[in-house]
């Protein structure tokens, strides 16, 4: 098993995927920006599938992290497009939590 992420990193990226599901169900009842919301649960959902398709097309010795690399630098789409896909969710974390308004 040359070049795999150890399976506490994966666990730890469900757990988190599945936090940020709970996380935009819960602010879209809140009707804390529901667009944004539902698209976040939207993506949470197909998301993990595109990085396993993406990963399956690397080498066998090839580290994840390493074999992205190499995809950004060759301007895949895919590569880019996972991303900003998982940068669209760290930036919706943060407006979620950092832009609070104080209850009245």
């Amino acid at each position: 098993m040359l070049g795999l992420f150890p399976a506490w990193i994966w666990i730890t990226y469900f757990i988190l995927m599945t936090l940020t599901l709970a996380a935009a169900g819960a602010a879209a009842i809140r009707r804390e920006s529901p667009a944004y919301s539902l698209f976040a649960a939207g993506l949470v959902l197909v998301l993990p599938l595109f990085l396993i398709l993406f990963l399956m097309g690397r080498p066998v010795e090839e580290h994840e992290l390493v074999f992205l690399w190499r995809e950004l630098r060759r301007f895949s789409f895919d590569a880019i497009f996972l991303v900003f896909l998982h940068l669209y969710l760290i930036v919706w974390w943060m407006f979620i939590i950092f832009n609070k308004e104080p209850e009245r």
